[in-house]
């Protein structure tokens, strides 16, 4: 308890501008960072689809979206800390996390470019085969480095934070004050990354709408029965060029 409270005063020596810079640089960044990717670059996969790519975007780059608020947050945290309190022990930022930052940024783009160019490796081609889903991979094992590539790129944050969790639970007294700063900044941090996420759902949920409103091939009309509409109006154009034909016919045998 006397821990958490000393943290509590060390986290009133962050300012505005600190709060701002976890809040921009360490949430709304990589949410605009991921969705850029995601909505705006091939890399994204839109032309697929979900099983186009194998259930691998943009389930992807959701993870990689998770990791980022997981790893950039407390990063800038400590840097800030480091700043403002230098002479209270905190220490500086370590290269080792500024490499899982690199990594995790380094993710998105990475898993997106295994997506759209179906690198995968042999055991996850088997198990999407093995699924009810009707769908052929040509070419899919041919190059998984892609995909190790990607997944290289998510091993360096997942093992920091790992490191992070132990020397976190296994620190000294004066460490653990440290870590309990940190903590009590992220409480207040990841409340926002959850409030953006939720609006964000709000925001597809119109894009799933728009687009389904422009669908013309899938989606039912009563107007057009069959089907789809698209086969509605193959058969319609093949009926009118028969008739046209057998019109053809008769003139021709009169």
């Amino acid at each position: 308890p006397l821990t958490w409270r000393l943290a509590g005063r060390m986290e009133q020596l962050m300012n505005r501008r600190d709060r701002a810079l976890i809040l921009g640089g360490g949430v709304i960044l990589p949410l605009a960072y991921v969705m850029t990717v995601n909505r705006l670059t091939p890399l994204g996969g839109q032309q697929f689809g979900m099983f186009g790519s194998a259930l691998l975007l943009p389930a992807g780059h959701f993870l990689g979206l998770i990791i980022l608020w997981l790893v950039v947050p407390m990063q800038i945290a400590r840097w800030r800390l480091a700043m403002r309190a230098s002479g209270l022990g905190f220490p500086k930022t370590s290269w080792a996390g500024w490499i899982a930052v690199a990594a995790a940024v380094a993710f998105v783009p990475l898993i997106g470019w295994a997506g759209i160019t179906l690198s995968f490796p042999p055991f996850w081609v088997n198990w999407m085969e093995n699924t009810n889903v009707d769908w052929e991979f040509s070419n899919s094992a041919d190059s998984p480095w892609r995909w190790w590539l990607a997944i290289g790129a998510l091993a360096i944050p997942a093992l920091w934070l790992g490191v992070c969790l132990c020397r976190a639970l296994m620190s000294s007294s004066l460490r653990l004050l440290h870590h309990a700063t940190v903590a009590r900044i992220l409480v207040k941090t990841f409340p926002v990354a959850m409030l953006l996420i939720a609006l964000a759902t709000m925001a597809f949920k119109a894009s799933e709408k728009s687009w389904f409103q422009r669908d013309r091939m899938t989606r039912w009309n009563p107007a057009k029965p069959g089907w789809t509409p698209y086969e509605a109006e193959v058969a319609a154009q093949l009926r009118k060029e028969m008739l046209e034909l057998l019109a053809t016919g008769d003139g021709a045998s009169n």
